[in-house]
C-alpha cells in the first residue's frame, strides 16, 4: 500500500497560536484518523545563514532542483528495495526504534543539528546534504549490481523445467548413468561432439555426417547461380559409424519436442569445419567436454552462488532499509531549507519574526480548493502574501507557503 500524500504549510506567527486554529479549520479536510503534525521550520538562532537576499533569490530556483535531485535518489532506492523485498516495511529509522512514515510525520518533524549543523552556511549543508545523498545513491546501485550479478549465475546455474535439449545444461543431462565407457574419445588427435537432432532428422543426419557438406550457391556477373560443394578433405575427418544416440539421459531417450542427442568422434582438426557444416545442414552442435566429477562440480557451485545470492540480497535489503530512511531525512531538510526561504523571501527576518510550519495529510492525497480556502480563512491574507500558478497558470494568492510530497508516489503538485 502506498504512503500518503502530504502539504508543508508555512506562515508568519507562533507555532501554538496559529496552529490552534489552523487544526480546527482543516480537520474536515483531512485523510480519516490523521491529525496536523509540527514542522518546525529553522529560525532564530536556528535559522541557516544565507548572506545577501540576491543568494534567496538564487536558492530559490537551485534548492527546488535539488529537492528534485534528492527525490529521485528516494525513488531508485525505493525501486531497488521492492525488488529486494516486495514485503518492505518503509519506515524512519532512528538510533533507539524505527517507526511507519506516517507516525514520523504526524509526531511532528524537527531539523536535526547533530547532521545539519545550523552554524554551517544554507549552502554548506545543502553541498553537505548532497554529497551525503549523492553516496548512498552510488552504494545502492553498487550492491544492487553485485546481486544483480550473482542472481543472473544462479538463474544460469538453475535446473529449469522444461527446458528442451538445445538449450538444457548438459553436465545435468549428460549424468554418469547416462554414458558408458568409450562414449566419449579423447587423444592426442580425437574429440567427440554431442549434436542434437531434430524429430525427423536422425535418417538424414546419418547420411551426411561421414561425409559432411553443404552445397552453395552463388549468382555471378551474369546473373547465372553457380553451386559449389564446401566439405571436408579427407584423411583427417570423422571417425567412421561413431555416431550414437544417447538413450539413458536423465529425461529420457528424447526431450517434450522430439529432439535427441547423440555424438560423433572425429578428428581435432576438423571440429570447428563439422560444426560449421552442421549448422548449415541445421543440426545443432552443442560444445561441451564429458568429466565424470563435472555433476559434483556443478552441485558445489550452485550451492556456492545461491549462498552468495543469498547473502548480497540480505545486505542489499539492510541497506536500503536505513538508505532509505536516511535520504527520506535529507529531504525532509531539503524541504525544510526551502520553506525557510520561501517564508524570509515572503516575510522578512526581522529581529521579532517568526514562522510557524505544520505537516498536513490532505483527505484522497488531493490539495483541495476547500482545504486552500480553510487554510486562507485560518491564517488569514495580510503581509506575506504569496503567489502560486493554479491550474491554468492563473496566479493565485495565498498567505502562506506549500510544499507537496509524497513519500511513495509521485510528488504532490502544491
Amino acid at each position: 500500500m502506498a504512503a500518503n500524500s502530504y502539504m508543508i504549510v508555512g506562515c508568519q506567527g507562533e507555532q501554538d497560536s496559529v496552529g490552534r486554529g489552523l487544526r480546527q479549520a482543516v480537520q474536515a479536510h483531512l485523510q480519516p484518523g490523521e491529525q496536523v503534525g509540527e514542522f518546525n521550520v529553522p529560525q532564530g538562532h536556528t535559522a541557516p545563514k544565507f548572506g545577501t537576499f540576491d543568494n534567496l533569490i538564487r536558492y530559490t530556483d537551485e534548492l527546488q532542483k535539488h529537492d528534485s535531485h534528492t527525490e529521485g535518489c528516494l525513488r531508485r532506492l525505493e525501486r531497488q528495495w521492492l525488488e529486494a523485498d516486495p514485503d518492505a516495511k518503509f519506515e524512519v529509522v532512528t538510533s533507539s526504534a524505527s517507526v511507519s512514515v506516517e507516525a514520523f510525520l504526524r509526531n511532528g518533524w524537527k531539523w536535526d543539528e547533530a547532521k545539519y549543523a545550523t552554524q554551517r552556511s544554507l549552502q554548506a549543508n545543502v553541498d553537505h546534504l548532497l554529497d551525503n545523498v549523492q553516496k548512498i545513491d552510488e552504494e545502492c546501485r553498487n550492491k544492487g549490481q553485485e546481486y544483480s550479478d550473482f542472481k543472473q549465475q544462479k538463474g544460469v546455474l538453475t535446473v529449469r523445467e522444461g527446458v528442451t535439449f538445445p538449450t538444457r545444461d548438459l553436465v545435468d543431462l549428460m549424468q554418469p548413468s547416462a554414458v558408458s565407457e568409450g562414449d566419449f574419445v579423447e587423444t592426442d588427435h580425437l574429440t567427440t561432439v554431442i549434436v542434437i537432432l531434430a524429430r525427423g532428422q536422425e535418417k538424414e543426419f546419418l547420411a551426411w555426417y561421414q561425409e559432411p557438406s553443404v552445397i552453395i550457391v552463388k549468382t555471378d556477373k551474369d546473373g547465372k547461380e553457380q553451386s559449389t560443394v564446401d566439405g571436408i578433405a579427407p584423411p583427417q575427418t570423422i571417425v567412421p559409424d561413431s555416431a550414437k544416440q544417447f538413450t539413458k539421459l536423465s529425461e529420457g531417450s528424447e526431450d517434450k519436442d522430439g529432439n535427441t542427442v547423440w555424438r560423433v568422434v572425429l578428428f581435432k582438426s576438423c571440429k570447428d569445419k563439422f560444426a560449421s557444416l552442421a549448422r548449415a545442414n541445421k543440426f545443432i552442435v552443442r560444445d561441451f567436454e564429458y568429466k565424470p566429477s563435472q555433476l559434483e562440480e556443478l552441485a558445489v557451485k550452485r550451492q556456492q552462488v545461491e549462498a552468495d545470492a543469498a547473502r548480497t540480497l540480505g545486505a542489499l535489503t539492510d541497506f536500503c532499509r536505513k538508505a532509505w530512511s536516511d535520504v527520506f531525512v535529507a529531504w525532509m531538510h531539503m524541504k525544510a531549507m526551502r520553506v525557510y526561504v520561501e517564508c524570509v523571501l515572503n516575510y522578512g527576518v526581522e529581529a521579532k519574526t517568526t514562522f510557524a510550519g505544520y505537516i498536513l495529510c490532505p483527505k484522497d492525497g488531493t490539495i483541495s480548493p476547500a482545504l486552500r480556502q480553510a487554510l486562507a480563512n485560518s491564517i488569514g491574507r495580510g503581509k506575506g502574501v504569496k503567489k502560486e500558478k493554479g491550474a491554468e497558470d492563473e496566479e493565485e494568492d495565498y498567505p502562506y507557503v506549500s510544499l507537496g510530497f509524497a513519500p511513495r508516489a509521485p510528488q504532490l503538485a502544491a
